[in-house]
Formats: structure tokens, sequence, C-alpha cells
């Protein structure tokens, strides 16, 4: 079953700073299906992401986010924990 993750950064700034040291693009995690980001109203930015499973975002975490977060000394940016939904209906493109 699939998972997503939504999850917000206090800023387009931040968020581009973690994405530079993540690189979703040029080296995309394995198990991620998408990965959106939109800038609202107030500034903040919300992250939508789909993955494979639990397994594939714990690990993405760990090997990449987490350490993404402290090289980018943003370990405390996450504003609020990011909230887990196991997904009932999924369509691919």
């Amino acid at each position: 079953m699939a998972l997503m993750l939504v999850s917000s950064a206090p800023s387009r700034d931040a968020y581009d700073a973690i994405e530079r040291i993540v690189d979703f693009t040029g080296d995309r995690p394995s198990g991620l299906v998408v990965h959106s980001a939109a800038e609202t109203a107030d500034g903040t930015v919300l992250i939508v992401d789909i993955w494979e499973s639990d397994a594939a975002m714990d690990a993405f975490e760990r090997e990449r986010l987490f350490p993404a977060f402290a090289t980018g000394g943003m370990a405390d940016a996450m504003q609020a924990p990011p909230t887990r939904h196991s997904t009932f209906h999924l369509v691919r493109g």
C-alpha cells in the first residue's frame, strides 16, 4: 500500500536549500512515486509525497533527508512533524 506524506517548510528559501542537498531531480530516491511542493499565500511551502511504502520513506528520511537538514544547518526547520496517510486509491499516469 502506498504512503502519502504531507509536510511543510517555513519558506521557499528553506525548501530550496534542502532540495539542493537532497536533489530529488538528479538523484531520485528509491521508492518515491511523486514529490510535489507548492508555495502558499503566507510563504510557507506545502509538500506532498507519495511513496511505495513506509519502509521506503523511512529509509529516505534516515539516509538522506535528516542528514540534509543537519548539513544545511536546519535540523529544527520543520514547523510540524509530517503526517503519514495510507492511501486507498492511487492512479498512476
